[in-house]
C-alpha cells in the first residue's frame, strides 16, 4: 500500500506536469496558477494525513521529500513573488512531514 500518497501528488493533482511547465517557463502568464495548485498537492495530502491520527500506509515520506527537494530546486527559478509564494508553501510542506513523521514512526 505505501507509495499511493506520492502517486496521487504526480499524478492525479498534477504536480509533475506541473513542476515541469514551471522548469520550462518560470515567467509565463500562467507560472502563478502552476504554483498555487503545485503548492496545493503538498499541502492538501498532508493536511489530509495530518488529520487521520491513526497513521497511514499510503504516505511513503522519502519520496514526498523527494517531490519536495525537485520542487524547492525549480522555485528558485521562478519571479521573486512566486518564489516567496512557493518556498512558504515547502516550508509548510515540510514541517507537516516532519509532523507525520515524529507521529507515524
Amino acid at each position: 500500500m505505501r507509495g499511493l500518497r506520492p502517486c496521487y501528488i504526480e499524478y492525479r493533482l498534477g504536480f509533475k506536469a506541473l513542476n515541469e511547465f514551471l522548469t520550462q517557463f518560470p515567467q509565463s502568464e500562467f507560472a502563478g496558477e502552476a504554483v498555487r495548485r503545485a503548492d496545493d498537492a503538498f499541502t492538501s495530502v498532508l493536511a489530509d494525513e495530518l488529520s487521520n491520527p491513526g497513521g497511514s500506509e499510503t504516505l511513503d515520506p522519502k519520496t514526498i521529500d523527494s517531490l519536495l527537494a525537485a520542487y524547492s530546486s525549480t522555485v528558485t527559478r521562478l519571479p521573486d513573488s512566486l518564489r516567496a509564494r512557493a518556498q512558504a508553501a515547502v516550508h509548510s510542506a515540510r514541517q507537516m512531514l516532519d509532523s507525520l513523521a515524529r507521529a507515524h514512526p
